[in-house]
């Protein structure tokens, strides 16, 4: 299992820097009114349901599940998408729980999570052209 996460983080790094940002960004929009100690807390939790976290769930479950079923291009497309809303629903009501807001604002920051993420995947792929 250390191995598959050296491996993962060795191709997706930018995920984890992505986690970072996003944790020191939620903690400066909802946890710094907090003591010292519950923002920490708080700011790991965000770190912890990142995008990051979904995306090693779902890598991991698709590494797992794929071999076992014979899949055609589009089962496969519907068993990664399928993955990724398994993985990302329950952690988006995590994420509200622990910024404490309504389901919309929620919703809304977590998002900004995926859009990190894709940018994140564009400028690696940018900097591999170069």
């Amino acid at each position: 299992m250390l191995a598959w996460f050296t491996a993962f983080y060795a191709r997706n790094h930018t995920f984890l820097l992505q986690a970072f940002l996003i944790a020191l960004i939620t903690d400066q929009l909802f946890f710094k009114e907090e003591s010292i100690p519950k923002r920490i807390g708080k700011s790991l939790g965000a770190f912890l349901l990142s995008l990051n976290t979904s995306m090693i769930m779902t890598v991991f479950l698709y590494q797992k599940l794929s071999p076992l079923l014979s899949l055609n291009v589009l089962s496969d497309f519907f068993l990664a998408t399928g993955l990724i809303l398994l993985t990302l629903i329950p952690v988006i009501f995590l994420y509200q729980r622990l910024i404490n807001k309504k389901p919309s604002v929620a919703v809304f920051t977590y998002c900004q999570f995926v859009i990190a993420a894709e940018i994140s995947v564009q400028y690696k792929n940018l900097c591999k052209r170069l």
